[in-house]
């Protein structure tokens, strides 16, 4: 599989806003899928910058992943507040991980969350 692309960050003029909470954002393009993966610290408090940083972007991501989803002390927000219109939104078990992951698919990919059971200690 060829990986070459572009990788870029949010240097934008037009994300000056958000670039400050949304920290580091990197993309790939592979042939036609593009791939936006970021580090959230908490995605609750900066959704709407995640929001904005979308909009401004030329080429829609068709897969964005995000880890440390939830804060480090508290969690309160329920899956369906992070959702994003024109994706499918998976998690991993957000009420029993440390941190949390999500991952959005962009509606125009056939996609589904597999659960895989894990013999690990």
């Amino acid at each position: 599989m060829d990986l070459s692309g572009t990788r870029s960050s949010l240097g934008n003029e037009n994300c000056k806003n958000a670039k400050k909470t949304v920290k580091t954002v990197s993309s790939e393009k592979v042939n036609d899928l593009l791939l936006l993966y970021t580090n959230a610290d908490s995605l609750s408090n900066k959704l709407n910058e995640l929001k904005l940083v979308i909009n401004y972007l030329e080429l829609k991501p068709s897969i964005i992943a995000i880890t440390e989803v939830k804060h480090k002390n508290k969690w309160q927000t329920r899956l369906s507040e992070l959702a994003l219109n024109g994706y499918n939104l998976y998690s991993n078990d957000l009420e029993n991980s440390p941190r949390g992951t999500v991952i959005y698919v962009n509606n125009k990919l056939k996609s589904k969350q597999m659960h895989l059971k894990s013999n690990a200690l």
